[in-house]
């Protein structure tokens, strides 16, 4: 009879059907746990940033060297839940975070800000600029590295080597007296939903003082999820305060607004810059 054709039709399109349908439905419910565990992490993220960001408590003029107590390393582990130095995953490495100190920064008076996300420059800018836009680092710099302090004082401040190894080095018994130190510190329960902090403290070792303190907070929204080939999992997350994720110099960039460098080109008015 007819009938009996439309119901082997039917029978046959739910073999099809009905496990597609429950795919679907699997699908969806997985969606949803993962959007509740975004949202869930996401709301100790946005917590976490109300302390983010910069607390100075005095400056100092003129400044013309610095001490790091400890350097940024030359590592990428951005897949690594529990990587170290997560929080600032595109921070400039190894020989790269000494060299950002001494480097030169192009400065928007106008807007009160660094240009180019405040990366460095081995020597001033001058063409389209006005000369007082070039702001350079320190003079020279101690590191405190394999139990002992190392001053880095490049020969011409006006051109900075890009290579440490090209930079003159002598060993100092008495270090400069002020000094910055970052600390990342480990939090499991943080880590568990991929959240990442570092802190950075900036003291008078003469007197023990404390003179500002920083702290920036990054955070992976898909949860160690990779969603593009070729790619890791920090160097895709969220930063906080805003804009961080697109500098490489965020530790120097706080640290000179709170130890000015020394300009070395004031009072000058010749608008050239010394070759």
């Amino acid at each position: 009879k007819w009938w009996v054709g439309i119901l082997a039709s039917i029978a046959v399109m739910a073999v099809f059907i009905v496990p597609i349908a429950k795919v679907d439905t699997q699908e969806k419910q997985e969606n949803t746990v993962k959007q509740e565990k975004y949202l869930a992490a996401k709301a100790v993220f946005d917590a976490r940033c109300k302390d983010a960001g910069y607390k100075i408590y005095r400056t100092v003029d003129n400044v013309e060297v610095v001490t790091l107590l400890n350097q940024w390393p030359d590592e990428k582990k951005y897949s690594d839940q529990m990587w170290k130095y997560a929080a600032l995953p595109k921070m400039a490495k190894g020989e790269l975070y000494i060299l950002g100190f001494l480097q030169w920064r192009l400065w928007e008076a106008q807007d009160s800000k660094f240009e180019h996300y405040g990366n460095g420059f081995n020597t001033p800018i001058g063409v389209g600029y006005k000369r007082d836009n070039n702001i350079n680092g320190y003079l020279y710099i101690d590191v405190f590295e394999n139990n002992s302090y190392q001053r880095y004082k490049p020969a011409n401040p006006y051109k900075i080597p890009g290579w440490l190894k090209e930079i003159p080095i002598t060993q100092v018994k008495k270090p400069s007296r002020y000094t910055i130190n970052f600390e990342t510190p480990l939090n499991l329960e943080d880590r568990k939903i991929w959240i990442a902090t570092t802190n950075v403290f900036i003291k008078d070792s003469q007197t023990e003082e404390l003179l500002a303190e920083a702290t920036w907070h990054t955070f992976h929204g898909p949860q160690g999820e990779i969603k593009y080939s070729g790619t890791g999992v920090w160097d895709r997350a969220e930063t906080c305060p805003i804009g961080t994720n697109m500098q490489e110099n965020p530790i120097q960039n706080f640290v000179f607004g709170v130890l000015k460098p020394k300009q070395i080109n004031q009072g000058n008015n010749d608008g050239k810059l010394k070759n």
